[in-house]
């Protein structure tokens, strides 16, 4: 796979995706080879970062279609009744 092929592949993995100097894929900062190495593979790297971005994304999202709190109320009393 060529460089080229390599950064195009980028977009399906989180924003802070990059390929090292050697070419290694880095995500969230942690090199995915050096992940491999200590955990073993299969293995699932979650990009914190990126996650809350989305999880903030949805929510604003939501306040814009519902913005009357209908989604708040809703998951309040069905989905995290510790709130």
């Amino acid at each position: 796979m060529t460089t080229a092929e390599a950064e195009q592949l980028l977009g399906l993995f989180p924003p802070s995706a990059t390929l090292d100097a050697d070419g290694v894929l880095v995500v969230g900062g942690c090199r995915l080879d050096d992940v491999a190495a200590e955990v073993g593979t299969p293995v699932m790297v979650v990009d914190e970062a990126a996650l809350r971005q989305r999880a903030r994304a949805f929510r604003d999202g939501l306040a814009a279609r519902w913005p009357d709190n209908t989604w708040d109320d809703l998951l309040a009393r069905d989905v995290a009744p510790w709130r």
